[in-house]
């Protein structure tokens, strides 16, 4: 075969590609390579595998409306990282089926039904037995997600759960450790609470097993769900000037 430059083989490229035409290298009157030939243009790299030649795709129109033409022109025939949902994909709802990865930081709707056996305020406290361990750190930061206001700090060597509350008076921080108290009672959780200023701070932690158990996310998911916005001060969203 004839020897090509670089800009004439990245040329043949871009035909194979898009089946467009494009501006010759030389000069020369511009002209269409087929996909055919390309097979014995271009140079064989892996000599040890058998070569076929390309054939072209038929342009018919897809489920989502689209040719697979125009997929491949968009990039949507292969794995070329993010692109726009096509009008098929937006009109089966596909974003409300999504679940996405535990390791997204993104918030995904959950969808319908599912919430029910995912959503931790809805589970219920286990007994912990000698042998239990605590949590790696990647499955806590998992359940961290649905209790976004509990931050994960160490205390003493042991990891423990921990949300604070701005309230105006002491009276109204002990209303809070009440009201939470109770429901941790019931669920034969021990709850720990110090009223430190104008405010209250709460630690949840398994000293059974010495640090995170799933019990600690299932009660502060359970903690979460309860109205004090009567008795604590709400707080300011934040503004950045730019």
């Amino acid at each position: 075969p004839e020897t090509r430059t670089r800009a004439e083989m990245f040329a043949l490229s871009a035909v194979l590609t898009t089946g467009a035409r494009v501006a010759p290298v030389d000069g020369a009157r511009p002209r269409v390579v087929s996909a055919s030939r390309v097979a014995t243009v271009l140079p064989n790299r892996f000599p040890h595998k058998k070569r076929t030649a390309t054939t072209s795709t038929k342009a018919t129109e897809g489920p989502s409306g689209t040719t697979r033409r125009d997929e491949d022109l968009g990039g949507l025939g292969g794995d070329f990282g993010a692109r726009d949902a096509t009008a098929g994909e937006l009109e089966s709802n596909f974003n409300a089926k999504s679940t996405g990865e535990a390791d997204t930081e993104h918030m995904l709707q959950v969808p319908a039904g599912v919430g029910e056996w995912t959503s931790l305020h809805l589970r219920s406290c286990v007994g912990l037995v000698a042998g239990d361990q605590p949590l790696e750190e990647r499955q806590a930061l998992v359940y961290q997600k649905q209790v976004i206001d509990w931050k994960i700090r160490k205390v003493d060597a042991a990891l423990v759960l921990r949300r604070e509350f701005r309230t105006e008076t002491k009276e109204k921080a002990q209303e809070v450790v009440t009201r939470f108290t109770s429901v941790a009672e019931s669920e034969g959780q021990q709850l720990r609470s110090f009223i430190e200023g104008p405010g209250v701070r709460f630690e949840l932690t398994s000293k059974a097993v010495g640090g995170l158990h799933q019990n600690d996310f299932v009660m502060a998911a359970k903690l979460d769900k309860i109205d004090v916005s009567d008795v604590v001060v709400k707080k300011k969203p934040q503004t950045f000037l730019v």
